[in-house]
């Protein structure tokens, strides 16, 4: 049985890597925020906001060790191709929504409440980023099965 891999193998892995990589940040930034409240959230919070870093800077570098090695290999350009450009247009449509929701709730809960800011802020960031790339992930995989077809 030979392994034969293909310029798709890639693509499923820069996928992969780009769901890991949202799913990193939501959990370091969402320790973070429990860091923040202290009391019982401050354990967990420390214990996700450090597996959620580590995490995310290997999920990053191999990442981004995947995309050079597409580039190479494949003369695949998972970045700069069309493909790419209507996956970006498509992910600021779907995140602008969340960013502007997440700026709203959060200056009203930030001036309303005793919450600080810093909360918000890290709460702001998993939901922006994470939204980013797990959006990212699914309108490449539609996009680009799409262009099989």
């Amino acid at each position: 049985m030979t392994d034969r891999k293909s310029p798709e193998d890639s693509l499923q892995v820069i996928r992969l890597m780009t769901r890991l990589n949202a799913i990193a940040i939501i959990a370091w930034q969402g320790g973070e925020a429990l860091t923040q409240l202290g009391g019982a959230g401050l354990g967990v919070g420390y214990l996700a906001s450090g597996i959620g870093f580590g995490v995310w800077m290997v999920s990053t570098i191999l990442w981004l060790w995947i995309v050079i090695y597409a580039r190479r290999r494949w003369k695949l350009d998972v970045l700069g191709d069309s493909i790419a450009r209507q996956v970006i247009l498509r992910t600021g449509r779907t995140t602008l929504p969340v960013l502007v929701v997440c700026v709203v709730v959060g200056t009203g809960v930030t001036v309303f409440n005793d919450l600080p800011a810093e909360i918000t802020l890290r709460i702001s960031i998993a939901a922006v980023a994470g939204t980013a790339l797990l959006a990212a992930a699914d309108n490449d995989r539609r996009l680009r099965s799409m262009a099989r077809q």
